[in-house]
């Protein structure tokens, strides 16, 4: 007659694990890691540049700005600034044409770049990078550099402020 199956116990067949899925989880996991290193390790702050310095003097400006000391950051205004605005209308106007601050850390980022000294004078230029996302249906975004121009005076060993970029001064003192 014929062939006749015969019926064997069948033992579950065991599931090897899928080498490409593992391989996949861990080079995720490793990128991971390495995400979070970098963070941590490049995300350090700004080194601070000495106080007795024309680029100290304009990063001390410039975090008296992010961080809306609109006072701390007119002493760093020399008295010898052309028209220089006084106190109260340096605030208002900081405060009034800058409502959420005008350097806003998590979108911009500042960067000191060639000091010129001469003497008791000097020049301090800044890029200003200003990233923003335009919020289109393709989330593109995309930044840009400005250069800020600051000139300072060496009066008895302190560094002072006497031409600032005009977006920092009231339009009737520029």
């Amino acid at each position: 007659m014929g062939d006749s199956m015969v019926n064997q116990p069948t033992q579950p067949m065991q599931r090897q694990p899928d080498r490409f899925l593992i391989g996949i989880v861990a080079g995720l996991i490793v990128l991971l890691i390495a995400a979070a290193i970098s963070v941590i390790f490049l995300r350090q702050p700004a080194q601070e540049l000495p106080v007795d310095t024309p680029g100290g003097t304009v990063q001390r400006f410039y975090t008296a700005l992010q961080k809306g000391d609109y006072a701390g950051a007119y002493n760093y205004l020399s008295d010898s600034m052309a028209n220089k605005p006084n106190l109260v209308e340096f605030i208002n106007y900081n405060t009034s044409y800058y409502p959420n601050g005008y350097h806003n850390s998590s979108q911009q980022r500042i960067r000191i770049d060639n000091i010129t000294v001469n003497g008791d004078d000097a020049t301090v230029p800044v890029a200003v990078t200003t990233y923003y996302d335009s919020g289109g249906p393709f989330g593109s975004s995309g930044d840009y550099t400005s250069t800020e121009v600051f000139s300072l005076h060496r009066d008895n060993g302190t560094w002072l402020i006497t031409i600032a970029p005009p977006q920092y001064l009231p339009y009737s003192n520029r």
